[in-house]
């Protein structure tokens, strides 16, 4: 199986409520066959435009 990353990022209230659900809602799921892993992604790096691992 051939595996690959790519990074979307999605803004998201600041309320951890919010957070909360739409981690737990694209987290495991599976587009195209593809696993969505969702993480939480530092402000400040995504601000400066620094999108990397």
């Amino acid at each position: 199986m051939n595996q690959f990353k790519l990074n979307v990022f999605k803004c998201i209230s600041k309320r951890l409520n919010g957070l909360r659900t739409a981690w737990s809602g694209m987290n495991g799921r599976k587009f195209g066959g593809n696993e969505v892993v969702a993480v939480f992604y530092p402000e400040d790096k995504f601000d400066q435009g620094e999108y990397g691992a």
